[in-house]
């Protein structure tokens, strides 16, 4: 599969050799620029300035857009499938009069076309299933990894650097809903600060043996 957003035109995509066509029904102005992805075996996310679009890997719409969330006054910083496909996380900055960051987790079954049409409509925001969990902005650290756990119920995040340390946050699913698990700041360099190099914590991931 393939697909252009050349010079900010409409999204043209194609499957196997085939020769690019124009989305259709047409979704309007497309992204001038990236901020992160994400893959699993049905779909590739995308997130760009003020949204999340979704795209087909595989099947009868393999390179076709699907979803596009529409998120006013957002930057899409780090997204991950879960193991098993089913889930979809997206941490998002919100900057707007109440200034905040949420984590987006997306049931990837309301991802699927409505209808059989060859050209099924995009599906937006209304359309999907989607839990929310927001918190106060860090002004301090930024987003540097986000993980499922094995089983997909929980959620890690980490973060880079002030001072020489760096957060933890964990969110778990308990009783069908997310919640915020724990958070907590670790040192990832000395005192000294002549000794600190890099951005500390730069991914992270999640296991439990039980």
């Amino acid at each position: 599969m393939h697909g252009t957003c050349d010079k900010k035109a409409v999204y043209k995509y194609a499957a196997g050799n085939a020769k690019l066509d124009v989305q259709r029904p047409n979704t309007g102005k497309a992204a001038s620029s990236f901020s992160c992805v994400a893959l699993s075996d049905e779909y590739l996310a995308v997130g760009t300035k003020e949204k999340i679009i979704v795209v087909a890997t595989r099947g009868r719409y393999a390179g076709r857009l699907l979803v596009s969330d529409e998120i006013p006054k957002a930057a899409i910083t780090k997204m991950c499938f879960s193991n098993d496909g089913t889930q979809l996380v997206a941490l998002v900055l919100i900057d707007d009069k109440e200034s905040y960051e949420e984590a987006r987790i997306y049931n990837t079954n309301s991802f699927r076309p409505r209808s059989t049409i060859d050209r099924p409509n995009v599906l937006l925001s209304k359309d999907l299933d989607i839990t929310e969990r927001k918190w106060t902005r860090d002004l301090v650290h930024s987003p540097s990894g986000i993980a499922f756990s094995r089983k997909g119920d929980m959620v890690a995040i980490c973060t880079t650097h002030s001072g020489g340390r760096a957060v933890i946050r964990i969110l778990k699913k308990e009783v069908c809903t997310w919640r915020l698990w724990g958070i907590k700041e670790v040192a990832v360099h000395i005192v000294d600060h002549r000794e600190w190099h890099g951005l500390a914590l730069t991914g992270i991931s999640l296991y439990s043996p039980l």
